[in-house]
């Protein structure tokens, strides 16, 4: 897993080949696309994945987008600036070229190391770390600041979660689970690691307790809880509230959790 601080780098260069700034919104993803000398093709391909990075020859470089689903705008934004890291890590690049062609499937979690790592050059693409860090400085964590963070870069709300977990100060997780209510994955930010150690929560089913099962998926929900519900082992009574909403993709569920310092 290449170190995180190398894909940002990647990030910046890219910016600077289509001369944006890191206080530059990426607003049409497109365009950047154009600008950087890639050939954009968006159809239904007639399959589940969500989009693809060929090597054409030469130095002809294709970003396939999949409109087989009714993806949402933060989804196509994402899964496209995901492509473009594709062909701008440098090891990637070069695994392209024995390759012809990556292909990636929906979600930000995988289990392939070079999906990971252009799901972080994506993110820190998108709404890069030092500005949104300096955003989130100015807000409580929360999900409203969530809801604003994720409309300003236009990113969604699992994108927006995830990079804030990574950069807070604060006690915050994020769970994704699915609709039979099995936990997917878990992200937990640095001081809640400190705080509530506990073991992986994945595979797990969600807690009958928690307020998932009463969530409908039309509207988003916000109900306080008890993190031991999520995190068992956890010795504290603590409070929480559960911030629980439609990931808008293979039903699947997010949870964001904030801690009562109290």
């Amino acid at each position: 897993m290449l170190d995180e601080s190398e894909i940002i780098k990647s990030t910046i260069h890219l910016r600077e080949h289509v001369e944006l700034s890191s206080n530059d919104k990426i607003d049409n993803i497109e365009n950047l696309i154009n600008q950087a000398g890639y050939e954009l093709i968006k159809k239904d391909f007639q399959n589940d994945f969500s989009g693809f990075s060929k090597y054409a020859g030469g130095a002809d470089y294709i970003i396939g987008f999949n409109t087989r689903h009714n993806w949402s705008t933060e989804f196509k934004r994402f899964t496209l600036a995901h492509e473009l890291g594709h062909l701008n890590i440098p090891s990637h690049f070069s695994l392209l070229h024995q390759k012809s062609i990556l292909v990636s499937s929906p979600g930000y979690y995988s289990i392939d190391t070079i999906e990971q790592e252009a799901n972080i050059f994506a993110i820190n693409l998108l709404a890069p770390p030092n500005i949104f860090k300096s955003k989130l400085d100015e807000l409580s964590i929360s999900f409203s600041s969530l809801k604003k963070l994720s409309s300003y870069y236009k990113i969604s709300l699992e994108a927006a979660a995830i990079h804030m977990i990574n950069l807070t100060d604060d006690d915050c997780s994020f769970v994704v689970s699915n609709s039979e209510r099995e936990i997917l994955y878990d992200i937990r930010s640095e001081s809640f690691f400190k705080r509530h150690r506990h073991t992986t929560i994945k595979n797990n089913n969600v807690d009958n307790r928690s307020n998932v099962y009463t969530f409908t998926g039309n509207d988003d929900l916000i109900e306080e809880s008890k993190l031991k519900y999520w995190y068992p082992s956890v010795q504290n009574d603590f409070t929480i509230e559960e911030h629980i909403f439609d990931l808008g993709y293979q039903n699947k569920i997010g949870t964001f959790i904030t801690v009562d310092p109290n």
